[in-house]
């Protein structure tokens, strides 16, 4: 495609007065602020001009109903010849996604597969060659321009960068579709980090302020510091997914489970951005001592292209919570049994998704009066003395506990089990993953009307 092929039709709509309506109404979509002034335009960074062009182009709908593309196309402002105006037909033929690199032609093409319909492009490309690595997944548009198909967006937002199958799945699973709108609503600070200049970094000193202030400001603090989030970055286990993976997760699993959906959204995104800035500038074990910044910098200086991975791990309190109900409803019922299993698949979705929750000692307590009813001794004692160790302040565990102790178990109560039915048991497991982490859940517990604490009849 002929170089500044597209940059026309921006200019169009720019240097006309008779469209600063519709610019301005375009601003006011792009970047969620109804109020927004024309003169106010100059507080747009540079980055976020970029995007804004493409989907003004691409993405948004004039009043008459067609996206800037088209109608440039319709009126043919400067009466371009029909060779000429046919790029601006096929152009409106365009996907914009993550694309997955596929196979590489250094300075010829790339195949590449978009990630949420499955699509296979071939793409007419040049310098994008040289900056992608197979299997890598990037943010871009493509866009036919005549026998062929050509990347027509602006810069890479998001990536290059490797994703695990489970992020995968949720880019794919997003029915609502992708542009460079909801792609920046959604990760606001993670774009290239690899691609920005060291001066747009803060200092390692400014993100560990930030981050601080980020756990505060939620009391996440009262459970872990920014020093033990430094330390689980520095060991974290060779051969993960970086960026985000378990550090990530457990912080999420630390928010008040009681905020509104909105307000949980607005936390979740400030500790994606916080943590990624911390992240990427702290020094790994593995990378040798050195930051996943200062790693990449190097590639950079090798000609190398940037390799990150990045994993984020799929959960919601919602979706254990029904099973953590159910358990209590059970216990209601003196259904013991029922009751311990669902307690269990509580601890399996949360090992699996690598996370947490505030009042973590509540699970504990309940599911050792579980074992304890249904006389397995060693399982009953050990859940309910987890329970008073990871939080000295839950009086109903340690009631529980001595209550327990007090009453004394049955003879028969370890009948057919060993000292391996513990290590087994899904909450002696949930636990050692937990221990790695450090976190201080000895805090004063608040009382929650949906999952409440039950005293069963023993």
């Amino acid at each position: 495609m002929e170089k500044g092929t597209i940059q026309k039709i921006f200019d169009y709509y720019s240097g006309a007065t008779r469209f600063d309506g519709e610019v301005l109404q375009a601003l006011k979509d792009f970047f969620n602020k109804p109020n927004l002034k024309s003169d106010d335009r100059s507080e747009v960074e540079e980055n976020d001009k970029t995007l804004f062009n493409e989907w003004f182009i691409f993405d948004f709908r004039l009043s008459n109903g067609r996206t800037p593309l088209e109608n440039f196309y319709y009126v043919n402002p400067y009466n371009f010849n029909p060779a000429r105006l046919q790029i601006y037909k096929d152009l409106q033929e365009n996907c914009f996604g993550l694309y997955e690199v596929l196979e590489i032609e250094l300075g010829e093409w790339l195949c590449l597969k978009n990630i949420r319909t499955d699509k296979i492009y071939n793409v007419r490309e040049f310098s994008a060659t040289f900056g992608l690595l197979k299997g890598q997944i990037f943010s871009n548009r493509v866009g036919r321009v005549g026998d062929h198909y050509e990347l027509v967006g602006g810069d890479v937002s998001f990536g290059p960068i490797r994703l695990n199958p489970s992020l995968k799945n949720i880019f794919k699973k997003n029915k609502e579709g992708l542009n460079p709108k909801t792609l920046r609503n959604s990760f606001p600070s993670i774009s290239a980090p690899l691609n920005r200049k060291k001066k747009e970094y803060p200092s390692f000193e400014e993100a560990e302020r930030n981050l601080r202030k980020i756990l505060e400001k939620y009391g996440i603090n009262k459970f872990v510091s920014a020093e033990t989030i430094k330390d689980w970055i520095y060991n974290h286990p060779k051969g993960s997914l970086l960026p985000f993976s378990a550090e990530l997760s457990m912080l999420f699993g630390l928010i008040d489970p009681d905020m509104g959906r909105e307000d949980y959204s607005m936390v979740t995104r400030d500790l994606l951005e916080g943590f990624n800035a911390f992240y990427n500038l702290c020094p790994q074990k593995t990378l040798g001592g050195k930051s996943p910044f200062e790693k990449g910098k190097e590639r950079e200086q090798r000609g190398e292209a940037p390799d990150l991975l990045m994993s984020v791990n799929k959960f919601c309190i919602t979706d254990w919570n029904k099973k953590y109900g159910q358990a209590l409803k059970y216990m209601e019922q003196a259904k013991f049994k029922e009751s311990l299993k669902k307690f269990d698949e509580v601890l399996a979705y949360l090992l699996k998704n690598k996370t947490t929750y505030q009042d973590i000692c509540r699970l504990y307590t309940n599911k050792g009066v579980c074992h304890f009813v249904l006389e397995e001794e060693e399982l009953s004692e050990f859940m309910l003395e987890t329970s008073v160790e990871l939080n000295s302040f839950y009086n109903f565990g340690k009631q529980q506990l001595e209550k327990c102790k007090k009453i004394g178990f049955s003879k028969k109560s370890s009948a057919g089990r060993n000292k391996k039915s513990l290590v087994e048991d899904i909450g002696y497991r949930y636990l050692q993953f937990l221990k790695l982490f450090k976190i201080n859940f000895n805090q004063p517990l608040k009382q929650h009307d949906a999952v409440k604490d039950i005293l069963p009849p023993i």
